[in-house]
């Protein structure tokens, strides 16, 4: 076990306080975050059904555009998987 956690009876682990790695949902930033991620999908939605169906060669730009919104949306993934989600009883 390493230095900064702690095991109570039952033998789960426990992070020590101070290592908070997960986003919450109550800040300003998520809110944002998620409004920023649907302009992303609105643009997905439009602009890629009208390049499958009008375009031939993809120009230089449209890749740099792709290549954008993959690195996006790879961070909206990571930002998804570590953002708790609590019950009723806000645990």
């Amino acid at each position: 076990m390493k230095k900064n956690e702690q095991s109570d009876l039952k033998g789960t682990v426990k992070v020590a306080q101070g290592q908070q790695t997960l986003f919450m949902q109550n800040k300003n930033f998520h809110t944002y975050f998620i409004l920023f991620m649907l302009a992303h999908k609105i643009l997905v939605a439009i602009v890629v059904p009208l390049r499958m169906a009008f375009e031939d060669n993809p120009i230089i730009s449209m890749v740099v555009l792709d290549f954008y919104l993959d690195v996006v949306f790879f961070i909206e993934i990571i930002m998804t998987f570590n953002t708790p989600i609590y019950d009723k009883n806000s645990k």
